[in-house]
This record gives C-alpha cells, structure tokens and sequence, in this order.
C-alpha cells in the first residue's frame, strides 16, 4: 500500500512537472506571438507614417506648383503689384544682416523652403554687389594687375632665359640660338 502510494505520488509529480513545463512553453510561445505582433504593428504604423509624410510632401509640392503657377500669372501683373509682393516677400526674412557664414549653414540645414529660398536671393544678392564692386575696381592695364613687383617677375624671366642659355652651351649647341636668347635678355 505504501508502495503504491510512493508510485501514486512520483506519477502526480509528473503529472505536475510536465504540466508546467507545458505551460511554460505554451507561455513562452505566446510571448514569442505578441513580440512578432508587436513587431508587425510597429512596422504597420511605420508604414503609415510614410504614407502620410509622402502625402504631405505630395501636397506641399502640389502647392509649390501652384505657387509657381501663381508666379507666372505674376508676372503678367503690373510692377507696382510685383513691387509690393516683393517687399512683403522680402521683410518676412530679413537675412542682410546675417554673415555669410550663417547663410551657407541655413542653405545647407534648413527646411524651411522659403528660408532657403531667402537665403539664396540674399547670396545672389550679395553676389552681384561684389562683381559690380570687382568689375569698378578693376584696373585698366592688365600688366599692372600682377601680385608681383614688376622687377622680380622681370629678374625671374632673365634668370629663366639665363638658366636655358647655359643649358643650350651645355649641350654644345651655341651657335645661332645663343645668339637669339642674348639678344632676348639683353634687349
């Protein structure tokens, strides 16, 4: 009797151990199942973010051809009606103040489109001042534009000349070519 109630006991112990290590799969299993489902859901939601930004972007730019469209019945409008469009346009971002520095680093972040677009006028702008400021300035006779004195780009000529008379002897060949590059650095 005790013996059959030792086997009773070890067969319920299994009974038990296997049950929970049943459950435990079954447990393991199903947090296996809500992690794909947490996984999928996330990569849904994702998709849906896109969706929607590709949208917004499809609209911005539906709305920047229109703006275009605009533009060009702009230009078809009077010049008092463009100059006032225009200093409402340019008083929204003042950017002569900003230094060029500060310019190039919005042109490269930013994405705000009329921002970039401000900041590209005001470097044009800033653009055509200095070629007006150059072409003002510049000097009327081009052999005076050099960054060199006169005398050592002169000294470095006739040294070459020289440099290439002695060359020329070295070879052996001093007959009428000597003669021309004398006269070169003489005259």
């Amino acid at each position: 009797m005790e013996a059959k109630r030792k086997q009773e006991e070890e067969e319920r112990k299994k009974r038990e151990d296997d049950e929970k290590r049943i459950q435990a799969e079954v447990e393991e299993q199903l947090a296996r199942q809500r992690e794909e489902e947490s996984q999928q859901q996330a990569v849904l939601e994702q998709e849906r973010r896109d969706r929607e930004l590709a949208l917004r972007i499809a609209q911005s730019e539906a709305e920047l051809i229109s703006d275009e469209a605009q533009a060009d019945l702009a230009l078809r409008r009077g010049p008092a009606v463009q100059a006032t469009k225009a200093a409402a346009g340019t008083k929204k971002h003042d950017l002569s103040k900003w230094k060029y520095a500060e310019l190039r680093d919005t042109i490269n972040t930013s994405c705000d489109i009329e921002l970039l677009a401000a900041c590209r006028e005001e470097f044009h702008r800033r653009l055509k001042v200095y070629h007006a400021w150059k072409s003002k300035n510049k000097k009327r006779n081009t052999e005076t534009e050099q960054r060199a004195p006169k005398s050592v780009t002169d000294y470095g000529k006739n040294k070459s000349v020289l440099w290439n008379v002695l060359y020329i002897r070295h070879l052996g060949e001093v007959s009428n070519i000597n003669f021309f590059l004398y006269r070169t650095v003489v005259h």
